[in-house]
């Protein structure tokens, strides 16, 4: 009932987001072998194809089944097939979507 109450979700939310955020850029070193890449140099509107990363739609596909695995989810294909791999932050959305709401991630 207090003014004060709402507070706390989004902050905890942004927390969450940020984990989330760490969890996918070292996902994106880990499984496509980027590396020699600074983690710090990705933010979320790093782009991953053409002149950001360079990702093709084989690194995708990596990608894709690294987020699967890692966080329970399942990424319909229109996903893969859509702008949803534009940039880091475009992933992290994704994500938030698809994995359950109870679960937390992980």
């Amino acid at each position: 009932m207090t003014p004060s109450s709402p507070s706390p979700a989004p902050r905890v939310a942004e927390a969450a987001g940020g984990e989330l955020a760490d969890r996918i850029r070292e996902l994106l070193v880990d499984a496509l072998r980027l590396d020699g890449l600074d983690l710090g140099s990705l933010d979320l509107s790093t782009p991953l194809l053409g002149d950001g990363l360079g990702l093709d739609s084989i690194d995708v596909l990596e990608l894709v089944v690294a987020l699967e695995r890692e966080f329970g989810i399942v990424v319909p294909t229109e996903e893969v097939a859509s702008d949803t791999f534009e940039s880091v932050g475009s992933v992290v959305s994704l994500v938030e979507r698809l994995r359950p709401a109870a679960g937390g991630g992980r």
